[in-house]
């Protein structure tokens, strides 16, 4: 499915009020890149852009790269031992009020010094830039080394010419459709029609009608 098939099937539910060619399909474009984007950020086709990497946790080592840049990490997991690996950033943070070192916490948490964090090995994850996972602690001895999953979503593609493919399969036409009749009923001021067809792309973000 390309974004020139989108918009061939959204002219025709409106009635060709638009072109499905240069110039009108020139504001079609941006309507098709955030629907898209949005279908695989919240909808039933977010598996698109679901991946896991694999990770050698190593002897003293807390920092390690993904391959490709991370939109969110979901869930770090320790294969060798079956464990989930905790993100540090759950743990309350309690912090000052009213001056410059707001960011700070005012006392240690509890849980920040709990057995669990000073384990001899990781119990603790954060994401740090586009593609760092700091694990806490560091493995402090070599029995603890071994192979974490890293389940992460990526970033989806940008949609910005007619003939670009979309990740979304053919199967949820209906659904890009849908969301990209609703910005073409908000432009042409189709207040009704933009209700309906807005209502229509959120019950099939929940597969219900796709």
């Amino acid at each position: 499915m390309t974004a020139q098939d989108v918009i061939n099937s959204v002219a025709t539910d409106i009635r060709g009020v638009l072109s499905t060619s240069a110039p009108d399909a020139n504001i079609f474009l941006p309507w098709v890149d955030r629907i898209h984007k949005d279908v695989l950020h919240t909808s039933l086709f977010n598996h698109l852009i679901q991946a896991v990497q694999q990770i050698s946790v190593t002897l003293g080592t807390s920092i390690y790269a993904l391959s490709t840049p991370a939109r969110r990490i979901t869930m770090v997991y320790d294969r060798t031992f079956d464990r989930i690996i905790l993100p540090i950033d759950a743990l309350a943070l309690p912090t000052t009020k009213g001056d410059a070192q707001d960011s700070a916490p005012a006392t240690i948490p509890k849980p920040m010094i709990s057995a669990a964090t000073s384990e001899q090995w990781p119990e603790y994850y954060r994401r740090i830039g586009a593609n760092s996972v700091y694990l806490f602690p560091a493995p402090q001895k070599s029995a603890f080394s071994g192979n974490y999953e890293v389940h992460y979503e990526g970033y989806a593609p940008d949609i910005d010419a007619l003939t670009d493919i979309l990740l979304v399969p053919n199967d949820g036409q209906d659904l890009v459709t849908a969301g990209v009749n609703r910005e073409a009923c908000q432009y042409l001021k189709l207040a009704a029609e933009a209700q309906y067809w807005a209502a229509v792309y959120e019950s099939m973000k929940k597969g219900i009608g796709v």
